[in-house]
Parts: structure tokens; sequence; C-alpha cells
């Protein structure tokens, strides 16, 4: 009971964050009801596109970085090598929206990702912008975010709030990144690796 009190205040105060990264404007996004997409759609780097349940939501695919490996890639090579405390889930445009105040279509592609337990600090988030102009207003959005979080998980969860405080997020060309989990190092070494 206790637990699932905590996770309604975490969710209520991350909402509030988002709205205030957005400045206080409120949009479409955080407007509708927080309740999780019931189908959405993965478009391929082949334009093909299928309908998923809620565990999987909007990532788009058109472009890889300059090695080649599409960001796609990467998230799925830490989650085929790097084990979690919780599910992974990975976000839709809505949600990167209501969280971040970004709008999909500034980026190239990205991957959002948290995790299925709102109590641990397990977020994955990786983007390709498409105007290298907008890459420190993205990092620094990103490490307002981190901030935000930390301070909020080591007021209702501190051992999450630990977490959180060693988390990171990095640029590597076009390409910004959030990894806020448990296991930050073996994910920022996949980062390293694959996004060139």
């Amino acid at each position: 009971m206790k637990k699932n009190m905590v996770s309604k205040v975490i969710v209520s105060l991350s909402a509030l964050l988002a709205l205030s990264a957005c400045n206080g404007k409120q949009t479409a996004a955080t407007a509708s009801t927080n309740a999780a997409p019931t189908t959405a759609v993965t478009t391929t780097a082949a334009g093909a596109s299928a309908s998923t349940k809620s565990s999987s939501a909007k990532t788009t695919s058109t472009s890889t970085s300059s090695s080649g490996v599409s960001l796609s890639s990467v998230y799925d090579k830490m989650i085929s090598d790097v084990k979690f405390p919780t599910e992974m889930l990975k976000m839709d445009d809505e949600y990167l929206e209501m969280q971040f105040g970004f709008n999909a279509a500034d980026f190239d592609e990205y991957v959002y990702a948290q995790g299925e337990d709102t109590l641990l600090a397990e977020t994955i988030l990786l983007i390709k912008v498409k105007d290298s102009k907008n890459v420190n207003t993205v990092k620094e959005s990103l490490e307002n975010y981190l901030s935000d979080q930390t301070t909020l998980l080591n007021s209702y969860v501190p051992e999450q709030g630990k977490i959180a405080e060693k988390s990171v997020v990095g640029v590597k060309g076009n390409c910004v990144y959030l990894l806020m989990s448990s296991q930050v190092a073996s994910l920022k070494k996949i980062a390293a690796d694959m996004i060139k």
C-alpha cells in the first residue's frame, strides 16, 4: 500500500516537473490523461510499420549515426547485454513531450524507455537531433531533468536518488543521451562503443 502511494506521488510530481520544464505551458500532451497508450506504431528504416502493445511505443529509425548504427540498435544492445532491475518500457512521442517538453519532429531518431517500476531510477533516452544548433539546448534540458529527478528521488526514495546522482547526460556529435540506471557504467560503455 505504501509503495503504491509513493508511486502515485512520484508520478504526480514527475508530471509537475514536466510542466515546469515546459515553462508552465500546458501542451496537448500534458492536458491529456496520463493513461498509457494501448497501441503504438514502430517505424523501421525501410518505412514499414506495425502496431504493438503498450510495452513498446513509437520509435523512429529513419536514420543512423555516422557509423551506420541506429539508436534503436544501441538500445537493443543495452537491453540484451544489461540486466535491469525492472522491465524497460519504450515510451511514445506524447510521453517524450510530457516529460521533457520535446517535439519528436525535431529529432531524426530517438528511443525513450523507462522502468516499469516507477520507484526505480531507470530511464534511457537516446536522441539524434536534426539541427546541430539544438544539441546544447537538448543537453541542458536533459541535465535539468536529471537534476529535478535526483532531487525528487532523494526526497522519496533515497536509495534511488543515489543512483540518479551517478547518472549521465552525454553528447557525441548530434546524439544526446540520458542514462539513469543502476547499471549506468555498462550503459555508458555501450553508448561510447556504438554511438560515433
